[in-house]
């Protein structure tokens, strides 16, 4: 089954700059490397197991090391960690929808 980016991003959530390093004892490593999870990188959460393998496949073929995490605070929640700039995914989304609204 091959997923486009658009069903990939159905199934996330919630995106946020990664805080594994100021939250660690909140996440259980499911798959992945741990040494692949930068601070300078994103979460993007999704709510149950079989998403976030479909998730970690995704990327992990778009080759941004993903890691699997399972998120202890939030109940049934995964994480996976991207090798992504959040800095720079949320000013390209911040950019994409300024133009939007000029369009508007």
């Amino acid at each position: 089954m091959k997923f486009t980016k658009k069903d990939i991003e159905s199934l996330i959530h919630t995106r946020c700059s990664c805080f594994y390093y100021e939250q660690m004892n909140r996440f259980e490593l499911i798959k992945g490397n741990k040494k692949h999870i930068l601070k300078t990188g994103m979460f993007n959460f999704v709510d149950d197991t079989l998403s976030a393998l479909f998730v970690f496949d995704y990327f992990h073929k778009k080759k941004l090391n993903p890691v699997l995490l399972w998120d202890l605070a939030e109940d049934g929640c995964h994480v996976i960690s991207t090798k992504q700039n959040w800095n720079k995914y949320s000013n390209s989304f911040n950019k994409t929808k300024k133009s939007k609204s000029k369009n508007d």
